[in-house]
């Protein structure tokens, strides 16, 4: 599949100059309605496709038509974005809460990012921006003070694990029970290595003001408001180093200069501050971008930016080496002082060469150190699925056959009893685990029926170092899906192909492969929680077995409507052509 022509269909629907007339995504033969939706689906912009496509005289289907329909793209369309817009909704209400409580405790706080931009109207229609969390800028001076003060709202710590310290420019994440989403209370607005770009003091002398419910809130001034955005697009989030598209971020500058919310930028001030990260490069790639794909025009540089995206474009196209490149670009940070520092407590350049040197060992260790000839192995395969998505199904099971698996999966059809789906689910899932712990297979996969596979699945589990170390009646349990569970910059993704995820960090049942020992255990239990399949099953296998997550992700989530109607969600880092060496890594 040609990604630029799917990324450059996608942008003409979003352009601020579009034409507001509605396109037919299957005229071009290189780019149809799955390509499309799974790209949107990938950079967060269902909601945008569609509140374009309604601009564009699109119209909800009525709900006798819905039920005939299925999985129609405009239904996946529709309810993507009712779903993002309950949530934006009560994450702006969470929003002006925080705001009026820390105000009140006399904090200084300052909204930044997406909960910003939809109190300052950044977007036409607000609904159309995927948000999944709230950012308040506070001083660190003030940061416990804060804590404390919104935990009078019912915000409690999520539990989140960051033991090198990557997001050291934030507190933990908080959530507020009943309530969508989490709140993160920043200390500066960018990692640590990029906050020289704009320091907090620097944000708040330079602040504006907005009304917020009859409140004076202060904001950041369109510039640092800029500078931010751009940086998280090209610097924190990596996608300049790692030759990846940053298609939201783009969407989302597209959009603001359509409205001419861009006007007041100081852009001297901006080029000044890429600068003094040396940065002004991956600006120009972003400049490039934005220009080909959206038709706006930054007053930035551009030089060198039209050889990124070149790059980028070949990287999308190529799967499997663009892996092995992103691979080898994050050695240096891997092996940094500072991680050494931090890993293994070296202060000196000898403690640090001494070290790097036994991580590099152990990495080796870890790709190396199990035997080079793989046995067989006889795992079965177990898909839900429901009358009703025949056709969901059926693409499904052509995915998977295209793949080197081997074999179709047992079929697991939800019967129905239950007007309830969620329970339906939860019912369907356990004859899963049955019908695994009582097959002939030692370990089993857990499938779900709207699922696109990597192209080596069975020769990628057979060289799994958990999988590689199982021994016969031993618990395992391990997912080939993370719908953004590890950070995609967790430093574990440059030297090993598994990570161990802490129990309640666990959601999703996509592709889930566990051993019949674990099945019968959590069938045992079954009755102790009342939650549902997927946190059930995480909780009680999460007793006995570290959680193993492939990176990776070897499955991938397809944009159909769910069946119980819950969000959207994709793994961000699921590669179809990524295919293990044949030593286990």
């Amino acid at each position: 599949m040609n990604q630029r022509a799917v990324a450059t269909e996608l942008a003409a629907w979003l352009r601020p100059d579009a034409a507001g007339e509605v396109r037919d995504a299957g005229a071009d033969p290189t780019v149809g309605w799955v390509p499309l939706l799974d790209c949107a689906a990938a950079h967060q912009l269902l909601p945008a496709l569609w509140s374009s496509m309604v601009r564009a005289g699109v119209r909800p289907l009525p709900a006798a038509l819905r039920d005939r329909v299925g999985s129609s793209p405009f239904v996946v369309l529709e309810d993507a974005y009712a779903a993002n817009a309950a949530r934006v909704e009560d994450l702006a209400a969470q929003g002006r809460d925080v705001l009026a409580v820390l105000q009140d405790a006399g904090i200084p706080a300052l909204p930044i990012k997406g909960l910003h931009g939809l109190l300052a109207g950044w977007w036409a229609d607000p609904a159309a921006r995927v948000m999944v969390d709230i950012d308040v800028l506070v001083a660190e001076a003030h940061v416990v003070d804060a804590a404390a003060a919104v935990r009078t709202l019912g915000y409690r710590d999520l539990g989140t694990l960051d033991p090198e310290g990557i997001a050291a420019h934030q507190r933990p994440a908080l959530g507020r029970p009943g309530h969508e989403g989490s709140l993160e209370l920043h200390t500066t607005p960018l990692v640590v290595r990029h906050a020289v770009m704009l320091p907090t003091a620097e944000l708040f002398a330079g602040a504006d003001t907005l009304d917020v419910d009859g409140r004076t809130v202060p904001v950041p001034n369109p510039t640092h408001a800029m500078v931010l955005t751009l940086a998280h697009a090209v610097l924190q989030d990596d996608d300049a180093r790692l030759l990846r598209l940053p298609l939201r971020a783009l969407a989302d500058v597209a959009a603001l200069v359509g409205r001419g919310l861009t006007d007041a930028i100081d852009w001297h001030d901006v080029r000044a501050r890429f600068a003094r990260r040396h940065a002004t490069p991956p600006l120009a790639g972003f400049a490039v971008a934005l220009d080909e794909l959206f038709g706006c025009a930054l007053p930035v540089s551009t030089k060198g930016g039209r050889a990124w995206l070149s790059a980028t474009w070949w990287a999308a196209d190529h799967p499997g080496a663009a892996q092995r490149y992103r691979e080898a670009v994050s050695v240096p940070r891997s092996l940094s002082a500072a991680r050494m520092e931090r890993l293994y407590d070296a202060h000196t350049v000898t403690d640090r060469t001494v070290a790097r040197a036994r991580h590099v060992a152990a990495g080796v260790r870890r790709r190396v150190g199990r035997p080079s000839s793989p046995r067989p192995l006889a795992i079965g395969a177990y898909m839900t699925t429901t009358a009703s998505r025949a056709e969901v199904l059926a693409e499904t099971l052509a995915n998977l056959a295209a793949t080197d698996w081997g074999a179709a999966p047992v079929l697991i059809l939800d019967q129905g009893l239950d007007p309830d789906a969620v329970q339906r689910i939860t019912l369907t899932g356990r004859a899963v685990l049955e019908a695994g712990a009582s097959g002939p297979g030692e370990l089993f996969l857990c499938l779900e029926d709207d699922l696109e596979f990597n192209g080596s699945l069975r020769h990628n589990l057979e060289r799994w170092p958990p999988v590689v170390a199982h021994t016969p009646g031993a618990h395992f349990f391990g997912s080939l899906y993370d719908p953004d569970i590890v950070p995609l910059d967790a430093p574990e993704r440059a030297t090993a192909t598994f990570i161990a995820v802490p129990p309640d960090h666990v959601y999703g049942s996509q592709a889930w492969l566990l051993s019949r020992a674990t099945a019968r255990h959590v069938l045992e239990h079954w009755d102790e929680l009342s939650e549902p399949f997927d946190i059930r099953v995480s909780r009680l296998a999460g007793r006995v077995t570290p959680l193993w997550y492939h990176m990776p992700s070897l499955v991938q989530h397809r944009p159909v409507a769910s069946v119980w109607g819950g969000r959207a969600h994709r793994a961000l880092d699921y590669d179809g052509g990524w295919r293990a060496s044949d030593q286990p890594s």
